[in-house]
């Protein structure tokens, strides 16, 4: 004959939160495009490479540039907000433009929005009724309008960009000037309309562009520095180059297009490169 099975009586209770209200976020909504590929590539026997891609946000919330941020990696989405609509908005416009360099010069794709809007999250909490101690749990509840409005703007990108809506134009020209530092991100319009641009991101690659120009460099130990430069970005560019061949061969078109369209923005670096450079970038 069966036994009765014991009652659980533990003492530890779960309480989802059961009202709440919006804030005021930045917030960029990333999409990382050929996932897969990145999976058999970079993450076959550890996810590290991804983990590592996302925690370079870690300087922007240095002591140095205090900006409030938060993080969340599910699959190929990438999500970063932040609370402080000045500071945390060009630390969320540096995070966007380096995931876009790291991961170009890997031979992947990324597309997104960064938006302003309404935004809620909040963890679930256990509280153990024996002891009176809560804490909090893994399990997270977002409810965020901004988000929405991130991945429909996403989904109207038909090639690999990051867009930045309008209405934070505004607050970059404000925060630009309360943190002269930290403007390091760079842009370009198109459309009408406003992008990050990853070419700009690496500190090799911007060695030998227009805001970085190794010429205004003086003294031995600099003019060395500006040499390890150029042929830093040589190998970059060089690497880049590669891929963007391989993905302009690749036999679907909606994939070849994509690469095609980075070529033309690899062409217009190095054009401004070699106008503004000591270095034939051409030749390469």
């Amino acid at each position: 004959m069966r036994e009765y099975i014991e009652i659980d009586m533990s003492p530890i209770f779960r309480f989802p939160p059961t009202s709440g209200q919006y804030q005021e976020v930045v917030l960029a909504y990333l999409d990382i495009l050929g996932f897969k590929s990145i999976l058999e590539k970079e993450c076959k026997d550890s996810p590290d490479f991804l983990l590592r891609l996302l925690s370079t946000s870690d300087f922007y919330t240095s002591s140095t540039y205090s900006a409030p941020l938060e993080r969340r990696i599910a699959s190929d989405s990438i999500l970063v907000w932040s609370t402080d609509l000045l500071g945390g908005t060009l630390a969320i416009l540096n995070i966007c433009s380096l995931l876009q360099s790291t991961l170009l010069k890997r031979g992947s794709l990324i597309r997104g929005a960064i938006v302003k809007g309404n935004h809620f999250s909040d963890f679930i909490k256990e509280k153990d009724m024996s002891t009176g101690l809560s804490k909090r749990t893994s399990d997270e509840i977002i409810v965020s309008p901004v988000l929405a409005t991130a991945v429909e703007a996403e989904k109207k990108l038909g090639f690999p960009r990051i867009i930045i809506d309008n209405s934070l134009i505004k607050n970059i020209a404000i925060a630009k000037q309360s943190h002269p530092d930290f403007s390091t991100f760079e842009a370009y319009e198109e459309d009408g309309r406003l992008y990050v641009d990853g070419f700009f991101t690496s500190h090799e690659l911007r060695g030998v562009s227009h805001r970085h120009n190794p010429a205004i460099l003086q003294g031995t130990t600099a003019e060395k520095m500006a040499d390890a430069c150029k042929l830093q970005a040589i190998a970059e560019l060089n690497q880049i180059r590669k891929y963007i061949e391989e993905g302009i061969q690749h036999p679907e078109r909606t994939a070849s297009s994509k690469w095609e369209d980075i070529k033309l923005k690899y062409n217009s670096f190095v054009d401004l490169c070699n106008k503004k450079s000591d270095i034939d970038l051409n030749k390469i």
